[in-house]
């Protein structure tokens, strides 16, 4: 799959490529975490982030040329890449890609507030520079979150690709250690031998449980039991145990 291009190394992080990716406009940042949080993302589901992907068009053109002689702690190199890349500092793992045109992609934030306080850093510093912008981090969309989690044991892949139905999934051990496996919605998961699974494609903090929870309870239909719990059934037991104790 390595070859087919379907999936790539970033960071130390598999993740499924452009090229494999269901073009979509984006949700609204607002929409991230409007139903669940960082929080409870990390605390109750062990669910990791290692990359949210945004998007934000600032409806005019740059000149990168003299932005980036302006601007600290840019990349511009034309002949090699066509944007301008920015980081907030140079030790953050949040870079703002800037293409002439003002259609910028924001990669590698590990949370919310990273994105938009890099963004926003990003808008701040063209204001003073005394490039007008109309947009602000208000308008950010999110294309992309990339999360992992652990299952806390092995899988046997060769049985799960065929008990997932090959319809489903992308599972070539010679090019690839892992099965890619594609639910409903946005979503995909990279599941390999050691337990270790990567979400990638979700636009919000809902879509990454649930796709967890799908596998959670897969796997266990078919008698791979986890140490982890659906999140939706602890919060449906939550909700009942409240429940009784009103009626009490």
């Amino acid at each position: 799959m390595l070859k087919k291009g379907l999936v790539e190394r970033v960071d130390g992080h598999w993740e499924i490529t452009d090229v494999n990716s269901k073009l979509d406009i984006g949700h609204p940042i607002h929409e991230l975490d409007a139903v669940i949080n960082e929080k409870i993302l990390r605390d109750e589901c062990d669910i990791t982030i290692s990359n949210l992907v945004g998007s934000l068009r600032l409806e005019r053109e740059l000149d990168l040329e003299p932005l980036s002689a302006d601007l600290e702690n840019t990349d511009y190199h034309p002949e090699t890449y066509p944007s301008m890349i920015y980081r907030p500092d140079m030790d953050s793992s949040m870079s703002v890609l800037t293409p002439a045109s003002g259609r910028l992609a924001i990669v590698g934030a590990k949370s919310k507030e990273e994105l938009i306080n890099g963004v926003d850093d990003f808008l701040q510093k063209l204001v003073t520079l005394n490039i007008e912008v109309e947009k602000s981090v208000n308008d950010l969309l999110i294309q992309n979150i990339v999360g992992d989690f652990d299952i806390g044991r092995e899988i046997d892949l060769s049985a799960l690709s065929i008990a997932l139905g090959l319809e489903n999934i992308e599972y070539e051990p010679e090019q690839f250690p892992g099965i890619i496996y594609r639910g409903g919605g946005n979503s995909t998961i990279l599941l390999f031998n050691s337990g270790k699974c990567v979400i990638t494609g979700s636009k919000s903090y809902l879509e990454v449980v649930q796709v967890r929870d799908d596998i959670i309870r897969i796997l266990s239909k078919r008698g791979l039991e986890t140490d982890l719990v659906e999140y939706n059934v602890m919060y449906s037991e939550e909700n009942n145990s409240d429940s009784n104790k009103d009626k009490g």
